[in-house]
Protein backbone atom coordinates (compact mmCIF):
# COMPACT_ATOMS: atom_id res chain seq x y z
CA UNK A 1 0.00 0.00 0.00
CA UNK A 2 1.34 3.41 -0.94
CA UNK A 3 1.34 6.35 1.41
CA UNK A 4 1.59 9.90 0.32
CA UNK A 5 4.04 12.05 2.16
CA UNK A 6 2.30 14.60 4.31
CA UNK A 7 2.88 17.93 2.62
CA UNK A 8 1.99 21.14 4.37
CA UNK A 9 0.31 23.83 2.35
CA UNK A 10 1.94 27.22 2.58
CA UNK A 11 0.32 29.35 5.29
CA UNK A 12 -0.83 32.03 2.87
CA UNK A 13 -4.42 33.20 2.99
CA UNK A 14 -6.49 36.34 3.01
CA UNK A 15 -8.94 37.85 5.42
CA UNK A 16 -12.51 37.45 4.19
CA UNK A 17 -13.34 40.45 2.03
CA UNK A 18 -9.82 41.92 1.97
CA UNK A 19 -6.47 41.24 0.41
CA UNK A 20 -4.61 41.72 3.71
CA UNK A 21 -2.53 38.78 4.88
CA UNK A 22 -4.32 36.91 7.65
CA UNK A 23 -2.78 36.29 11.06
CA UNK A 24 -3.56 33.99 14.00
CA UNK A 25 -6.07 36.44 15.49
CA UNK A 26 -8.29 36.51 12.40
CA UNK A 27 -11.19 34.33 11.42
CA UNK A 28 -10.19 30.98 9.92
CA UNK A 29 -7.92 31.49 6.91
CA UNK A 30 -9.53 31.12 3.50
CA UNK A 31 -7.60 29.85 0.52
CA UNK A 32 -7.17 32.23 -2.37
CA UNK A 33 -9.49 31.23 -5.21
CA UNK A 34 -9.75 32.61 -8.70
CA UNK A 35 -13.07 33.67 -10.18
CA UNK A 36 -13.01 30.63 -12.47
CA UNK A 37 -12.42 28.26 -9.52
CA UNK A 38 -15.31 29.78 -7.58
CA UNK A 39 -17.68 29.51 -10.54
CA UNK A 40 -16.61 25.90 -11.22
CA UNK A 41 -17.21 24.96 -7.58
CA UNK A 42 -20.65 26.62 -7.63
CA UNK A 43 -21.53 24.75 -10.84
CA UNK A 44 -20.54 21.39 -9.34
CA UNK A 45 -22.46 22.08 -6.12
CA UNK A 46 -25.58 23.05 -8.08
CA UNK A 47 -25.42 19.77 -10.03
CA UNK A 48 -25.01 17.86 -6.76
CA UNK A 49 -28.12 19.54 -5.32
CA UNK A 50 -30.14 18.65 -8.44
CA UNK A 51 -29.07 14.98 -8.23
CA UNK A 52 -30.00 14.50 -4.57
CA UNK A 53 -32.70 16.98 -3.49
CA UNK A 54 -33.77 17.06 0.13
CA UNK A 55 -30.63 15.50 1.63
CA UNK A 56 -28.83 17.15 4.51
CA UNK A 57 -25.61 17.41 2.44
CA UNK A 58 -27.50 19.47 -0.14
CA UNK A 59 -28.24 22.02 2.59
CA UNK A 60 -24.50 22.26 3.16
CA UNK A 61 -23.91 22.53 -0.59
CA UNK A 62 -26.41 25.39 -0.77
CA UNK A 63 -24.65 27.16 2.08
CA UNK A 64 -21.32 26.75 0.31
CA UNK A 65 -22.79 28.23 -2.88
CA UNK A 66 -24.01 31.30 -1.00
CA UNK A 67 -20.63 31.77 0.70
CA UNK A 68 -18.68 31.31 -2.54
CA UNK A 69 -20.85 33.77 -4.46
CA UNK A 70 -20.62 36.27 -1.60
CA UNK A 71 -16.87 35.94 -1.69
CA UNK A 72 -16.82 36.40 -5.46
CA UNK A 73 -18.92 39.56 -5.05
CA UNK A 74 -16.46 40.88 -2.48
CA UNK A 75 -13.52 40.16 -4.79
CA UNK A 76 -15.29 41.95 -7.64
CA UNK A 77 -15.85 44.97 -5.37
CA UNK A 78 -12.15 45.03 -4.47
CA UNK A 79 -11.22 45.09 -8.15
CA UNK A 80 -13.60 47.91 -9.06
CA UNK A 81 -12.42 51.50 -8.61
CA UNK A 82 -13.84 53.65 -5.84
CA UNK A 83 -16.69 55.96 -6.95
CA UNK A 84 -15.74 59.63 -7.15
CA UNK A 85 -17.33 61.89 -4.53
Amino acid sequence: MFRRKHLHAPPVAVRPGTLDVADDNDDPMLPVLTQAEILAAVNLLEHYIQLSPGDHPTDLAGTLIVRLLDRLHRLDNLDSPEPAH
